[in-house]
């Protein structure tokens, strides 16, 4: 089906047993997706262009699309879905309560408690939740650390011993019109990519900067400055 529909945000409403929902122009057509009221709170006004990344959901009763801004929700959506017991409402009712990176970390480390603190999860379900998706959730998170990386630095995977950079390269790394002590777009993008919002990167960035100067931390390595923000995050 569609990986992302891509148009003109028309109106938010919602869709059957009151599941808020936007409904999105694309080539002529208006397409109705259900979503989060997370996913609601963050949307551009009305007439903005808009991407939502898409899951169909083919249900006996009723077939629908489900929509989501980041491409991580999407992904988590549908590995929450793998769990016997765990249906389209219960995992929108999970990442309306917890970020991508929240469940991913809580399926990991097997901290079934705050799973179960999502409507519709009993405490039960949550631990079993973790015991069929915990490896999943781990391969899930290494592919989405690795794709973030390649989209920031594609060299650094290619050739992750490339080591320091050049002043070239950091001069373009950090921009000649931004600061000493901000972080770059590529890698902001980069870890929103994984579902880092702002306030944890810049939470992290700024942790990360405490240890370290802004010019030490431009002569890194890509993948040890990626290495060190996912520690803090």
């Amino acid at each position: 089906m569609y990986y992302y529909l891509e148009g003109h945000l028309v109106r938010c409403t919602e869709a059957e047993e009151n599941a808020p929902a936007v409904v999105l122009a694309v080539g002529g057509q208006a397409f109705e997706l259900v979503c989060t009221q997370r996913c609601i709170q963050q949307l551009p006004p009305l007439g903005s262009p808009l991407r939502l990344y898409t899951v169909w959901v083919q249900r006996e009763e009723q077939s629908f699309l489900v929509g989501f801004l980041q491409e991580a929700e999407r992904d988590v959506f549908k590995l929450l879905r793998q769990a016997s017991g765990v249906g389209p409402k219960m995992a929108l009712a999970l990442l309306e309560l917890l970020t991508p990176t929240e469940v991913l970390g809580c399926l990991r480390q097997g901290e079934a408690k705050l799973l179960h603190q999502a409507k519709g999860v009993g405490p039960k379900l949550a631990q079993k939740m973790v015991l069929e998706l915990q490896e999943k959730a781990e391969a899930l998170w290494k592919r989405r650390q690795q794709q973030a990386l390649q989209a920031a630095y594609p060299a650094a995977v290619a050739h992750p011993t490339a080591g320091v950079p050049t002043e070239a390269q950091a001069a373009q790394w950090w921009g000649d019109e931004a600061p000493k002590d901000a972080l770059a777009a590529e890698w902001q993008e980069a870890l929103a990519e994984l579902g880092y919002n702002a306030v944890e990167v810049e939470r992290a960035w700024r942790s990360l900067l405490a240890e370290e100067s802004p010019e030490a931390v431009a002569t890194w390595a890509d993948e040890t400055l990626f290495a060190a923000l996912l520690k803090r995050l």
